[in-house]
């Protein structure tokens, strides 16, 4: 599954469409959505995690100020809990920053990514590789019948990340989600015929026929250089932290439990030109505080949004992020808070992430 998965994600960040963004919102104000429960509300840290965590000395519920500055030994920690068939799951996956290696460095991947805007404009991003060692301790079962071991199991992975993508903001996009949003509303009221159709990113170069039919859109939306930047930057900075993640079995495991796996007949499609759809925000983006859902407290602001992947109209999988500005050492997560994930077929099949702890570096910079 690793694999098809990996090539899925690729294809589904290939895409960003915004077709469906005023279904049903006819108001100044975004359709209700169904809130789901704060990552923390009905669960407890389970013991055998915080003993491991005390062994290791990974600091639990701790928030220092935040700074532009990168320094080396910068982390957050992430607890994880799963639900399924099988049970109820924990894990603390803890994130610090580390020095790459010159042989680690010239091995990097990904070092310049280009996203092609359906209305013309081409948008570079560039990065340096920065390490981050991962500290993973779990799985453990919780419940009434669950036996726990007295330290939970941990494992030590190492990997490689574009420090510079993880830094663009997925806030960032939202604030032009916003955006986008207010003006479909008023061109909407301006001309009921008018559809926010035909804006969206690929990894490959739009044919010009298409680049015309989005052009009249955008130049509608007003986009400028900074806001194309920003908007697009978002995706990239979600299909780095994914990357990240997907590196690491153990946590590619974890979000299995929400991810709808493909059938062979939708691999099949790929042949074919069905695309992969990502969506985040679609214009029901709102101002949160974080801590008033059991989240750290930062000080920078924050943003709650709907996220979904889909192969045509075909859901992988739906939930919530959480994001502020991704200031060491939140950009470790790339500034995301929170992420709730549910199964399309299945909601009792739910991944909850919440950060409890972000703490600055004693070193250099990396």
């Amino acid at each position: 599954m690793g694999c098809a998965l990996s090539r899925l994600f690729q294809a589904t960040l290939g895409i960003v469409s915004l077709a469906t963004l005023l279904q049903g919102a006819s108001a100044d104000k975004p359709p209700e959505r169904p809130r789901p429960p704060p990552p923390l509300a009905n669960a407890q840290l389970a013991p055998s995690l915080k003993a491991a965590a005390d062994r290791d000395r990974i600091a639990l519920h701790a928030l220092e100020p935040l700074s532009d500055e990168l320094v080396e030994g910068d982390f957050t920690v992430a607890w994880v809990g799963a639900s399924d068939p099988k049970g109820n799951r924990q894990w603390l996956i803890q994130f610090r920053r580390s020095t790459a290696t010159q042989a680690e460095q010239t091995a990097a991947r990904n070092r310049e990514k280009k996203k092609y805007l359906s209305w013309g404009p081409t948008v570079t991003f560039k990065s340096d590789v920065q390490a981050l060692d991962l500290w993973i301790a779990g799985p453990v079962t919780v419940g009434a019948s669950a036996k726990s071991p007295e330290i939970a199991p941990v494992q030590r992975v190492r990997v490689l990340a574009p420090a510079d993508y993880l830094q663009l903001g997925l806030d960032n996009s939202l604030r032009v989600d916003q955006h986008m949003h207010r003006r479909f509303i008023a061109l909407r009221k301006a001309d009921p015929t008018f559809k926010p159709s035909h804006i969206y990113a690929l990894d490959k170069p739009i044919k010009p026929a298409n680049i015309v039919h989005a052009k009249a859109v955008a130049d509608r939306i007003q986009f400028t250089p900074e806001m194309e930047r920003a908007w697009i930057g978002g995706f990239v900075a979600l299909e780095a932290f994914y990357d990240l993640a997907h590196d690491v079995p153990a946590i590619r495991a974890i979000a299995s439990v929400a991810i709808d796996r493909p059938s062979i007949l939708k691999l099949s499609k790929i042949a074919t030109g069905t695309h992969f759809v990502t969506s985040f925000g679609l214009g029901q983006t709102r101002l949160i505080d974080p801590a008033t859902i059991g989240l750290i407290p930062v000080s920078t602001e924050s943003f709650d949004a709907p996220f979904s992947f889909a192969f045509g109209d075909d859901p992988i999988v739906t939930g919530l992020m959480v994001v502020t500005k991704p200031m060491p050492p939140l950009d470790t997560t790339a500034g995301i808070l929170a992420m709730i994930a549910v199964h399309p077929e299945d909601a009792t099949r739910q991944v909850h992430i919440a950060l409890i702890s972000a703490v600055r570096g004693k070193g250099s910079r990396p």
